[in-house]
């Protein structure tokens, strides 16, 4: 009897907990930039390839760390040297802003949380010359 008792307010819980909810609590913690993936759109002047680059977790460039409250830390590791921005986050359906310094910057598109992955879009972004090139690329991030 003392089971359920213990089990019932548990599943309760989790019942009453929604996708959004879950999804926040999956990406608290520390994070590497495993692989990026890149589409390109192409016009017919530029001349790039779709590509995947992968890291591993000692050779990330960056590393992510989410705060139940809201906080997160981003460490950007570039000619030997370690340097840590800290700034808010919020993470709506599958949207994240990211706060820093209090300018918002445009929100992310984020998929395949589950608690070890997760993965982050960028879309439309220019490159070459020409300003119709556009590019998405897919940065993937596992558990630190």
């Amino acid at each position: 009897m003392k089971k359920i008792a213990i089990i019932f307010p548990v599943i309760f819980l989790f019942m009453n907990c929604s996708k959004e909810e879950a999804n926040n609590a999956k990406i608290f913690g520390k994070w590497y930039h495993a692989s990026t993936n890149t589409k390109i759109a192409r016009p017919p002047d530029c001349i790039l390839k779709d590509t995947t680059e992968s890291y591993t977790k000692d050779k990330a460039s960056m590393i992510y760390e989410f705060f139940a409250d809201g906080k997160m830390i981003v460490t950007s590791k570039t000619g030997g040297q370690n340097v840590s921005y800290e700034g808010k986050y919020t993470l709506e359906n599958n949207k994240m802003t990211w706060i820093f310094n209090g300018q918002a910057m445009p929100p992310i598109i984020v998929s395949n949380i589950d608690g070890s992955n997760w993965r982050y879009e960028q879309d439309g972004r220019s490159y070459c010359t020409n300003p119709y090139t556009k590019f998405t690329e897919y940065l993937n991030f596992k558990k630190y």
